[in-house]
């Protein structure tokens, strides 16, 4: 794990990230229920530390923002509907955070948790997509106050909102640099964000 703790190069930071995805996205049938909570436990505490950065420290670059958001929708993925309703209150409450930054981490994780469930779903079975739809909508009542919010902070947040909402296509993406090619992983779900030739950022 000292590969993404901050302080290190954001190419080894990008990496370890890649690899927990790949964990997740890959063996996560393996761990036992604890390790799975632990895993869990870990990315959730990633994030909310991205969210958290002091005044005085520079904050996290998006790469590094949306490669956490997109191991958290990955968790997600995998563990179920019951993963999804225990964090959605605290998403909705960082989304209408006065925090810049913990509403834009609430609002990346919340579009791609919707992109994993209703467009990179190919993995996923029958009676499992309609527990994870199901669970998805459930938690509408609570995700959308928290895009109103949003949309009343900026009207860039109308995207994030449709695309919530109607989830059909993989959002436009920023490609952002070469030199972080090795840190790349295909894995499916979530992972396919990331291509072999730099980073895909959604935009929002």
């Amino acid at each position: 794990m000292q590969l993404i703790a901050r302080g290190q190069p954001l190419e080894a930071r990008h990496f370890g990230y890649g690899v927990l995805q790949h964990v997740v996205a890959k063996r996560w049938s393996q761990f036992t229920q604890p390790e799975r909570q632990e895993l869990a436990k870990l990315v959730y505490d990633k994030l909310s530390e991205c969210g958290a950065v002091p005044a005085d420290e520079p904050p996290e670059p998006f790469m590094i923002k949306s490669k956490v958001a997109t191991l958290m929708a990955q968790v997600v993925r995998q563990e179920g509907v019951g993963m999804w309703s225990s964090i959605m209150p605290e998403m909705a409450a960082g989304a209408c955070s006065e925090s810049p930054v913990q509403a834009e981490l609430s609002a990346l994780v919340m579009r791609y948790v919707a992109e994993d469930v209703a467009v990179y779903n190919s993995d996923i079975l029958g009676g499992r997509m309609k527990e994870l739809l199901y669970g998805l909508t459930s938690t509408l009542p609570q995700a959308l106050p928290a895009m109103y919010r949003l949309l009343e902070v900026s009207e860039d947040f109308f995207t994030f909102v449709f695309d919530f909402v109607f989830p059909v296509s993989p959002a436009p993406a920023l490609r952002l640099g070469p030199g972080l090619d090795a840190a790349d992983e295909q894995t499916q779900g979530s992972t396919n964000r990331t291509s072999s030739c730099g980073i895909l950022i959604t935009s929002i």
